[in-house]
């Protein structure tokens, strides 16, 4: 217990006062740490700076009847007639104020005005929840005293009553009906405050959030800490403030039943709470009231274009806004009495809102055509226009012919000058498409000779796959258009493709004449090969050597023909003579080997293999007819070519007519 100017007292709390006290200090911790929460989650989700619009969601608690009703049930209900006011005030208030402003005529809705229970409840000095927070800081200030205050104030209202059976119990006649509270206990629930040292320990905790969420509390003008009802209060008028700078859509919600049990329907309960709830009354001013309103301006602008005929426009007389809508109305042959016309908007009701728009998406029709030929026209010219403007920009390119740059700066030049126009009139002209494809055709030009100049940086022959690629983009594209160096670029490119393809021709003309040793081909590969630039490619070697080779074959060749000329015969100093078998099988062991390459060396060892047998059989037989004679027709059975070496002989030819020629 502390007094100002005098040192703290110590009083011990008697074990009740103990026990509430404690209760105090956890309903505090769960009280501020619930507001931490929700100002944790209001800071995640606020709205940045500069935002005009938002869409906002409040889901509020109902309003509640107990059968015990204490502080937390008036503040709850309290709300409910807060919000309950807001759907007057944006329903019936100001619906009606919109016509009294516009001067015109309307039919009064009665609804039912909770501004009396509103004011009862919060309205200084004398509100319930005022001389609730007056009756805190009062010395020996009870539920029953701040009972009889409210009691003796309100007792004649008709929103307020006293339950005589129930002692400190009253009745507020709330606009969802009448709710008994028992004021025992208000301002105990009101006051929402710890003891000193309580709040000195929590306030001092180790815990950061929860010496954080009990910092010091701000107290009003006099030095009182603030109430429950007075926080309440506080919230609920920012709240509404807020609603009043929105356009709410309200959704009513109706409970079926008493019982919170399902499929359980309470007709009465519910038609209370529809008529309490005045919707009712928001039907009946939606059907009496003119829920369509336009602007003078905004319906001009919107039906003007009934005023439209098939002679054409229908001129309007009248200089004033009031009187065009009058004429533009009287034109539609209608029977729009119903519309009023007030100082500054249009107000009518929906069966004058369907015919209005029947008869203007008919004008719009009519309108629209017109209105297309117009533009198209307009928009036609003006395209014209950009692409005359265009048009030497883009000769200048065709003209150049060889620049890439150009053709590109001319066709951005044309696509920016022409802008939106190309996509509603997709028209191009004749130079502009030969532009377009003039620009393709350079840029495939450049992207070919790019190819030749990597391809003429790297080795032909390791790299002659794309050398090879190179050029034959080079050929596809021969007609299109380039610049001296470009069309030097791809020249350069093909004869070195072309070298290196007679190089490549070149050595495998030389392989193949060396395996076949065709001396005549080898040394004009060789002479070519020189020509080449390539005189020591590894095939030249081996075609010089086979090409000695072939000479020495040669000479061998010579005696071979020179022995198969002889006709056979060895003539001895008797001047008898005989066959002579042994000179071709000496040749032909000679001739094998040497190893004979040449197709004409091959021939006549064949040959030789063949006298051999042909002269050693006429030798062993002296006579036809003798003994040993068949062994020479074994032998003319056979084939020049088969004999001594494998393989066939042609049928006639060179080979018959020599081996006739020898015999």
């Amino acid at each position: 217990f502390v007094i100002k100017g005098q040192e703290p007292t110590k009083i011990p709390f008697k074990p009740d006062e103990a026990v509430a006290a404690a209760d105090a200090c956890a309903k505090a911790v769960y009280g501020r740490l619930f507001d931490w929460i929700v100002q944790r989650v209001n800071e995640s989700m606020v709205i940045p700076k500069g935002t005009e619009n938002f869409i906002g969601v409040l889901d509020i608690f109902g309003f509640e009847i107990f059968e015990t009703n204490s502080f937390e049930q008036l503040c709850i209900n309290f709300a409910n007639e807060k919000l309950q006011q807001h759907f007057n005030e944006y329903t019936f208030k100001l619906e009606e104020t919109v016509y009294q402003t516009e001067q015109i005529k309307y039919v009064h809705i009665e609804f039912i005005d909770n501004q009396p229970i509103l004011d009862m409840i919060e309205k200084k000095p004398k509100g319930l929840l005022v001389q609730l927070d007056e009756e805190i800081v009062m010395p020996k200030g009870t539920d029953e005293t701040w009972f009889n205050k409210i009691t003796r104030d309100f007792n004649k209202t008709e929103y307020f009553g006293v339950i005589v059976k129930k002692k400190g119990h009253f009745t507020v006649h709330h606009y969802a009906g009448a709710v008994d509270y028992d004021s025992d206990g208000f301002l105990e629930k009101n006051r929402d405050s710890l003891w000193p040292d309580i709040f000195k320990v929590v306030s001092e905790s180790k815990h950061p959030n929860l010496a954080k969420i009990f910092k010091m509390e701000v107290s009003d003008k006099k030095g009182r800490a603030p109430t429950l009802g007075g926080q309440f209060r506080g919230q609920l008028q920012a709240l509404m403030e807020k609603l009043r700078q929105t356009e709410p859509s309200y959704i009513r919600c109706v409970k079926p039943n008493s019982l919170k049990s399902p499929n359980v329907f309470d007709s009465v309960m519910s038609l209370q709470q529809l008529r309490y709830a005045g919707v009712f009354e928001a039907i009946k001013i939606r059907q009496q009231g003119y829920p369509f309103r336009l602007t003078h301006i905004e319906f001009l602008r919107r039906y003007k274009c009934l005023c439209l005929r098939d002679g054409g426009w229908i001129p309007i007389k009248s200089k004033d806004q009031k009187g065009q809508i009058k004429e533009i109305l009287d034109l539609t042959k209608q029977d729009f009495s119903d519309v009023q016309i007030g100082r500054t908007m249009v107000l009518y009701r929906a069966p004058q809102q369907r015919i209005m728009e029947l008869l203007r998406n008919l004008a719009l029709e009519r309108v629209c055509l017109i209105v297309q030929k117009w533009l198209r026209g307009c928009f036609a010219r003006r395209f014209r226009d950009k692409l005359l403007k265009s048009r030497p920009v883009i000769y200048d390119a065709l003209t150049t012919r060889t620049s890439l740059d150009k053709a590109a700066g001319a066709l951005e030049f044309t696509e920016n000058c022409v802008g939106t126009y190309a996509r509603m009139l997709p028209f191009r002209t004749k130079e502009w498409i030969e532009c377009i494809e003039l620009r393709r055709q350079l840029e495939e030009r450049k992207r070919v000779t790019e190819n030749c100049q990597t391809a003429l940086k790297h080795d032909p022959e390791s790299n002659f796959t794309n050398l090879e690629r190179a050029v034959q983009a080079g050929l596809a594209i021969s007609e299109y258009p380039g610049t001296p160096e470009q069309l030097k670029i791809f020249q350069d490119t093909k004869d070195l493709y072309d070298l290196t393809c007679n190089r490549r021709a070149c050595r495998a003309e030389l392989k193949r004449a060396t395996a076949a040793a065709e001396r005549h081909v080898l040394e004009d590969q060789i002479q070519l090969a020189e020509q080449l630039g390539i005189p020591n490619t590894a095939e030249v070697a081996p075609a010089k050597a086979m090409i000695e080779r072939c000479l020495k074959e040669e000479a061998l060749c010579l005696e071979l023909e020179t022995a198969q000329g002889n006709g056979g015969m060895l003539v001895y100093a008797s001047g008898q003579g005989c066959i002579d078998p042994q000179t071709p099988q000496t040749l032909f062991q000679k001739a094998t080997q040497f190893g004979m390459k040449t197709s004409e060396g091959q021939r006549l060892q064949r040959l030789c293999a063949y006298l051999h047998k042909l002269r050693a059989a006429l030798k062993a037989a002296p006579w036809p007819g003798s003994d040993a004679w068949p062994g020479v027709d074994t032998v003319l059975a056979q084939q020049p070519m088969t004999a001594g070496v494998g393989g066939e002989a042609p049928e006639g030819g060179e080979e018959g007519e020599e081996h006739e020629a020898h015999l």
